[in-house]
């Protein structure tokens, strides 16, 4: 087997490995996104019930903690751009 053969199996397993690893971030970042919103909504739900200090505390830490999901589908998103190419 030629070195330029070598090379080709190599960057394919390396782009098939990228693919997986970006649909299992991306699943990840879809499930997180989806528990905050759903943090989100009891922290709503709290407020509309009149418990303002859980309702606030809920709804605010709802909107810190998907950030990090929100970073993690927006690179798991660049990792398929690349992988496409």
């Amino acid at each position: 087997m030629s070195q330029i053969e070598r090379s080709k199996i190599t960057n394919n397993t390396l782009l098939a490995d990228i693919r997986k690893q970006a649909w299992f971030l991306f699943i990840i970042a879809m499930l997180g996104i989806s528990a905050c919103i759903v943090i989100s909504s009891v922290g709503a739900t709290a407020l509309i019930m009149g418990k303002t200090s859980v309702g606030v505390f809920t709804t605010i830490a709802s909107s810190f903690s998907i950030l990090p999901f929100m970073h993690m589908a927006k690179t798991a998103h660049n990792w398929l751009k690349i992988a496409k190419k």
